[in-house]
């Protein structure tokens, strides 16, 4: 049972709720117990000042106290009553017992000095529990001197018993009734709070079996990020599994022309010569068109949704690795990024996207080179934003800046395609494309456009994550 979370959650909350439940049970028995005793106590000695008050010494020689034969209380004029009197002089004869105290043999205090009290709790012969109150007295006597007696008041706890057995029974069937509807309440609130993890567990087993393609649904801020990346886990690989299948067939037609050529060759080149220059020549061919296409399989990994990767510190060492490659060309580079802006995905990606526009913007460039990022908002359309004070509003974006020619209009979206170069100065013309296919992997998108310089701007946009991540926030 433990294996669940929910049952984990229940039994430790529904353990502690009953510890609570006992402990404060306890406490508010030992409270109304000590509550009763101060009542009997007050009861008692009230009895005791009527005593008292109806006390005389006479004027005999042996100055004994007289107490009438009735009081006024009828329970100390029954015998066997439930309210008992006895009084005692200071060598602990008693001197006085009221009628219900006749062959009463109960353990009370003898002898008090002045003003004390004594309460305790005692039994006759075992077999009735009693509450036992004394208290000393000195009496002044006609002749001058005093005597000391102690008066006892005793009372049945019968009454005290049947309250105290009443209230922990109300104790009783309140808090553990309480607590049971707390533990019912606690697995309904369980059963609300964690359905959007049962939810999510519901989503995924549909995903395994085929039956869905991502989580559908809401989803609370909490769980909105795990439930984002889940979807983003599940398309990467999507697209992974279609970027190999692509690529397998991309590497089946470019293998049949070289094959085609050496069956042909073989049937037709006569000279051992010609057929090993032409063997070589294909099997050169086909070593290049594997690597070029396992490279295209594997050139954009599922992005990272663990950890970020510092952009500054990222830009700075490129910068630093092209001002060897450019030493003959005094470039200026000015760099402006927040320090604490991450990109969320794998280093080597954003390694490569920077290399190729850095690369080229250090190539095409007079002077300088800026870089800078920037917040921007989002919903298809780049327009740069103030960071507001929980961060970006949408995503953010890279503008790397030269003071060179520029790139024609017409030309801009050409030179992002795989082959096509911006200028005659040699290359294959595919950096661009590889920055824009990695980034295009991300959900981002790259922009070229003028910079305020005169030069080439190019823009790297990423959007921000829902639930809260994104492809490039800052901590």
């Amino acid at each position: 049972m433990l294996k669940s979370l929910q049952h984990r959650i229940l039994f430790l909350a529904s353990l502690t709720l009953l510890l609570f439940s006992g402990l404060t049970g306890f406490v508010l028995q030992q409270a109304f117990h000590y509550s009763l005793e101060e009542e009997a106590k007050a009861r008692l000695q009230a009895h005791i000042y009527t005593l008292l008050a109806a006390a005389d010494i006479g004027d005999h020689d042996d100055h004994t106290l007289q107490l009438p034969a009735y009081l006024q209380e009828d329970r100390f004029n029954q015998i066997q009553s439930d309210l008992y009197g006895v009084v005692t002089n200071s060598e602990g004869e008693v001197i006085w017992r009221s009628y219900s105290a006749v062959n009463m043999n109960a353990d009370f205090p003898r002898t008090l000095d002045q003003g004390v009290r004594h309460f305790q709790h005692s039994e006759i012969d075992r077999s009735e529990p009693l509450l036992v109150f004394s208290m000393g007295v000195i009496w002044e006597l006609p002749r001058g001197g005093e005597r000391t007696f102690t008066f006892t008041i005793m009372e049945s706890k019968r009454a005290y018993l049947a309250k105290l057995e009443g209230f922990k029974k109300k104790i009783r069937h309140g808090l553990w009734g309480g607590s049971l509807f707390m533990i019912l309440v606690q697995f309904m609130i369980l059963r609300w709070g964690l359905a959007p993890l049962k939810k999510i567990a519901n989503g995924i087993r549909e995903i395994e079996a085929g039956r869905s393609e991502s989580l559908q649904g809401d989803y609370p801020k909490e769980l909105a990020l795990i439930s984002g990346n889940i979807n983003r886990l599940v398309d990467n690989e999507r697209r992974q599994r279609e970027r190999y299948r692509n690529t397998m067939g991309d590497l089946a037609h470019s293998l049949k022309t070289p094959l085609a050529v050496l069956r042909n060759g073989v049937t037709q080149l006569t000279s051992l010569n010609d057929l090993k220059q032409l063997s070589a020549d294909q099997l050169g061919r086909m070593e290049q068109i594997v690597k070029h296409q396992l490279q295209r399989a594997v050139i954009m990994p599922p992005a990272s949704v663990l950890q970020g990767c510092e952009v500054e510190g990222s830009v700075q060492r490129i910068l630093s690795a092209l001002k060897k490659v450019y030493y003959d060309k005094p470039v200026a580079q000015s760099v402006d990024i927040d320090a604490e802006l991450l990109f969320f995905g794998e280093e080597a990606d954003l390694m490569e996207v920077l290399g190729n526009l850095l690369d080229n913007a250090h190539k095409h460039c007079k002077t300088s080179v800026t870089v800078r990022a920037v917040w921007v908002g989002c919903e298809g359309k780049m327009r740069e934003e103030k960071r507001g004070k929980r961060g970006p509003l949408f995503g953010w974006a890279l503008h790397i800046e030269d003071d060179g020619e520029g790139v024609p209009v017409d030309r801009r979206q050409q030179i992002l395609q795989r082959g096509v170069r911006s200028d005659s100065r040699g290359g294959q013309g595919i950096g661009l494309a590889v920055a824009t296919e990695i980034v295009e992997g991300y959900g981002g998108t790259i922009e070229v456009n003028n910079a305020e310089c005169g030069g080439a701007c190019f823009t790297l946009y990423l959007p921000m994550r829902k639930g809260g991540a994104s492809g490039g926030q800052s901590r």
